[in-house]
Order: C-alpha cells, then structure tokens, then sequence
C-alpha cells in the first residue's frame, strides 16, 4: 500500500483535516471511517494542534484547515470549486500565512509542511498537481517543479526550503503524475 494512502488512513484516526467534498473514502477504494465528526465541519477552529477557518458565505465549499502532527504541518487548502468558483472571503495566501502565525502564536514547533498532490479527475480541485506536471513536462527536476506549485512557494516564503521527495506515482502512461508526496523543511 502505498504512503499516501496510509497517510490518509492516518488522517483519518486523528480526526484531521477537511478534504474537498468528494472525501477521500473512496479515493482508490480505500475504507476508512468519516474524516470528521460531520457536526463539526462548519466549526471554525484554533488550538495548539489544530487551525480551521470558514467561508462564512459558503462554508461546505471554502476552508483552510491545518493540523499539527509530531511537528509536521498538514494542510487542506480549499478555495476554488471545480467549475473555478473562488471564495470571496478567504484568499490562500493570507491563510497559508495566518495558519504559520497561529501555531507559532500558539506555541506550536512547525519543523516540516507536508504536501500530498491527488489525481481527483475529471474534477480538477489540485492546481498543485498540475503545475507539478506541467514544470515536469518542461523537464524541470521534480524538486525545482514542487518548488514552482503554490504550496511550494508559499514554503518557500517562509523558509521551508528544503524538499523532500516521499512518494510519486505516475499514471499508467508512465509520463504524468498521479499522486505525490513531499515534505518541505527549514535547513
């Protein structure tokens, strides 16, 4: 089985991070329990371990959660729907910024920001993906094309500069990723 389907197993036993609606339950028929207690998924959090933040206009379609595991920083970032409707209130960036400042605010150590890139077609909800792709397509190294996704630039902004390559699946063509994993980390 293949690390990124346990880690999303993992995941799911912390009780974790919202994932776009499709949820993962079915990604590659793997089962696993609800990712959260469905009465808390429009409930905005912050504590130690755990940042989760709401459209107020449209809360089941626009959030930015991250969660502290072991030091490592897992985030779901969702602000655009698959027919390229973006939330109004929140802005991806400025989450991704506002997530960092919580957790040291709270006293949380961030060694590592993981990233885990899915194939979800034909519903086109991970940029991060197809910018990997496109930079890898171009014949980029595939640390220079995660550096170029917007996960890997918002890393970079604050000194994660470091990647690590955990796991990457290519498509049965052998050419595009499928899936991927890395970790970002301070030098």
């Amino acid at each position: 089985m293949s690390k990124i389907i346990n880690f999303l197993k993992l995941m799911t036993i912390f009780g974790s991070l919202l994932l776009p609606s499709i949820g993962f339950s079915s990604y590659k028929k793997v089962s696993c329990k609800s990712v959260i207690d469905s009465s808390q998924i429009n409930q905005d959090i912050f504590t130690s371990r755990h940042y989760r933040v709401h459209d107020p206009e449209a809360p089941n379609e626009f959030y930015a959660d991250g969660l502290v595991i072991n030091g490592t920083l897992l985030l779901s970032i969702n602000l655009k729907t698959p027919d390229g409707k973006r939330s109004t209130f929140l802005r991806g960036s400025e989450q991704f910024d506002k997530i960092l400042m919580h957790f040291h605010n709270m006293g949380t150590s961030i060694l590592k920001i993981k990233s885990v890139m899915l194939n979800l077609a034909p519903l086109q909800l991970n940029d991060n993906l197809s910018v990997l792709n496109f930079f890898s397509d171009r014949g980029e190294g595939i640390v220079d094309a995660v550096k170029n996704t917007w996960t890997g630039r918002q890393a970079l902004r604050h000194g994660f500069t470091v990647v690590t390559v955990e796991e990457i699946t290519y498509q049965p063509n052998g050419h595009h990723i499928d899936e991927a994993m890395f970790e970002f980390s301070k030098p």
